[in-house]
């Protein structure tokens, strides 16, 4: 486990709730639904911003305006951030999109081939789920599991969520995998396509959830969309932002005792291999 320097953590937390405001402006102004979620979600309420060893900040969208979102900020936030994906880079090996400020760098071990990744806010899009439980559960493990080969065909030792023997056993087993597809397939690129093709299967419906399928496990991120949207508005360090409508709920779904700190072993964040603030290494409060 790799710590950061306070100085440091509190100089990219300044960063990214920059982004964060400029990202909430930008939505409001094009009417483009998001909320907060995970950790931010979390702070929001707990610590009204930042916990305070949190290094990220995480937002939701559903897919329509996940879509719009991409199609707008690409044209008109291009002079000041970029987009990071698996559309926009190949070596990207995660579902999930970056918002990155330009000039700055932030860059994980599991980035290593990515050649341009910035300071940035984690975009998470979620799709649209039967209301059928067991329909449900076969579309969620099919994507997560093709989302789950592309991570491991790109990524030699991606990130897990297990500590002790188990890690090393687990460790052991995904180093042998990896180079078993390298050698057999299939290729990230079909991982990848099979992977939206699962998630995308009833996102031309109307269901009544909503749902994240690539978290580190099975059915993780599943929700009422009648307890997300309409969004509502909380603090974070100062400013507004959305968030679930039934942000108690949601975080009592995610978290249990949402309100009692995890002991300081189980306080992880993402401390990046290259991190550099380019111009915005002394920005003001």
């Amino acid at each position: 486990m790799k710590y950061y320097e306070e100085k440091t953590l509190k100089q990219l937390q300044k960063i990214e709730l920059m982004i964060l405001k400029e990202f909430d402006e930008f939505c409001n102004a094009h009417e483009i639904n998001y909320v907060v979620i995970g950790g931010t979600a979390l702070g929001a309420v707990r610590h009204g911003g930042f916990i305070p060893w949190d290094d990220d900040i995480d937002v939701m969208m559903e897919k329509p305006d996940y879509d719009k979102f991409l199609l707008i900020a690409e044209k008109e936030l291009n002079h000041r951030y970029y987009i990071l994906n698996r559309e926009t880079d190949r070596n990207v090996p995660v579902m999930n999109t970056h918002l990155c400020l330009r000039g700055t760098v932030f860059k994980t071990h599991d980035q290593k081939k990515v050649k341009n990744s910035g300071i940035f806010l984690d975009i998470f899009c979620f799709d649209n789920v039967p209301n059928d439980d067991v329909a449900m559960k076969r579309q969620w493990r099919c994507a997560w599991f093709w989302g789950k080969m592309m991570t491991l065909a790109e990524v030699k030792n991606p990130v897990i969520m297990v500590t002790g023997f188990k890690a090393s056993i687990l460790k052991a087993i995904l180093l042998v995998a990896h180079d078993l597809i390298k050698v057999i397939g299939p290729s990230s690129d079909y991982c990848y396509q099979r992977a939206n093709y699962y998630r995308n299967m009833y996102n031309n419906s109307k269901t009544e959830r909503t749902a994240y399928f690539f978290d580190t496990t099975l059915y993780m991120e599943l929700f009422n969309k009648e307890d997300i949207f309409p969004p509502t508005r909380v603090d974070f360090e100062g400013i507004a932002v959305n968030a679930p409508n039934k942000i108690e709920k949601y975080l009592t779904e995610t978290y249990g005792d949402y309100m009692t700190l995890p002991p300081e072993e189980k306080r992880h964040n993402h401390v990046p291999d290259e991190l550099d603030f380019g111009p915005y290494n002394d920005i003001a409060d």
